[in-house]
């Protein structure tokens, strides 16, 4: 069977210019039908809503007005925040509320959550609290350190400050101490020597003459990984001045 041509569309404003079969209008073509105070830009037809959050009157697309229309990003964040804050989906959890194992209050955990343990705490303050009333961590533990404005000591008026200026300082006092600049166990000459806290970070350990030593990439990563077998060899050292390494510790 021969084939017939498809039909031609022609703009419905009667310019006569030929357009796609899913066309209606050439852009700009059908402002006939809108009125005479119409906002148009770029062929497209625009008018003031107001805010939903704020108030105020802004220029919108015909097409895109809905029930809630937001005139900006702040607009819209803060529109989310205050309509869905409190509002759980409680058909879709599917876990339980369980008590607080320091302080017992009630606190919400998904199932995934509840599988992994069996002891639940509302914040990291509770968490911290049992963990030192059961011994797990040490008294000095540092829970949360507030390095926040005058606090922080990386910062002093308007500079960085880096925490190596005081490190040389005391690196300079350690090799005098002992007398070279090498490793404490292994004897490795420097430079690339770490300079090791033997009472850590974490207990309230800071980079001073009395707790600092000297120590290789090696030997630094095996004091690490035993901290109850070296520490108090360490600190031995620190009053002592004398090194007593076992040998099932170095052999």
């Amino acid at each position: 069977m021969p084939a017939f041509p498809k039909p031609k569309n022609y703009c419905r404003c009667g310019c006569g210019t030929e357009i796609k079969a899913n066309k209606k209008w050439v852009s700009g073509h059908n402002l006939k039908r809108r009125p005479k105070d119409a906002i148009v830009k770029n062929g497209r037809l625009y008018k003031k809503v107001k805010c939903t959050e704020c108030g105020n009157k802004f220029e919108k697309r015909s097409d895109g007005i809905r029930v809630v229309n937001l005139c900006s990003i702040e607009c819209r964040s803060s529109y989310q925040s205050r309509t869905r804050k409190g509002k759980p989906q409680f058909n879709k959890r599917n876990g339980k509320f369980v008590n607080c194992a320091n302080c017992n209050k009630k606190i919400y955990r998904s199932e995934s959550r509840l599988k992994k343990s069996d002891r639940h705490f509302c914040n990291y303050e509770c968490r911290s609290e049992w963990n030192i009333a059961n011994g797990y961590i040490p008294e000095n533990f540092i829970k949360s350190p507030n390095n926040k404005g005058k606090r922080n000591g990386r910062y002093k008026h308007g500079k960085r400050v880096g925490s190596h200026v005081n490190k040389k300082k005391v690196r300079e006092q350690v090799i005098e101490r002992d007398g070279g600049n090498w490793c404490l166990l292994c004897g490795k000459p420097g430079p690339g020597l770490h300079l090791h806290r033997v009472v850590y970070g974490s207990q309230g350990g800071k980079y001073e003459v009395d707790n600092c030593v000297q120590l290789c990439a090696i030997d630094h990563e095996r004091v690490h990984s035993s901290k109850k077998k070296w520490m108090p060899i360490l600190l031995e050292y620190l009053k002592t001045k004398k090194l007593r390494i076992h040998k099932e510790v170095n052999p």
